[in-house]
Order: structure tokens, then sequence, then C-alpha cells
């Protein structure tokens, strides 16, 4: 994998994960983190961004 590629990808996931821990905070403000809705996007979207670091790890 292109240095360039992991080191955005590796970013995308430190976002993504930033991002979950905000809407965490505000959906715990407002009682409603106990939806299930947002937890499975976040997820699908780290896993979809570690699926390379995966492929290149177990290579």
């Amino acid at each position: 994998m292109s240095t360039t590629i992991g080191s955005l990808l590796a970013i995308l996931i430190m976002l993504v994960t930033i991002i979950y821990g905000v809407v965490y905070i505000q959906k715990k403000k407002r009682n409603t983190d106990q939806e299930a809705t947002y937890k499975i996007v976040f997820t699908t979207a780290i896993l979809l961004l570690a699926v390379p670091f995966i492929l290149t790890i177990f290579k």
C-alpha cells in the first residue's frame, strides 16, 4: 500500500472516530444515546476504512 494512501486512510479513521465522539456526547445530552443507528453507521465507516490495513497485514 502506498504511504500516501495509508496516511490518508489513517487520518480518515481518526476523523471518523473524533466525529463519533462528538455525536455520542450530543446524543448523551439528549438521552438518545441508546439508539443503534448512529453506532451502526460509524462502526461500518470505521471497518470499511480499516479493510485495506487488515488486507495488507495478512498478505
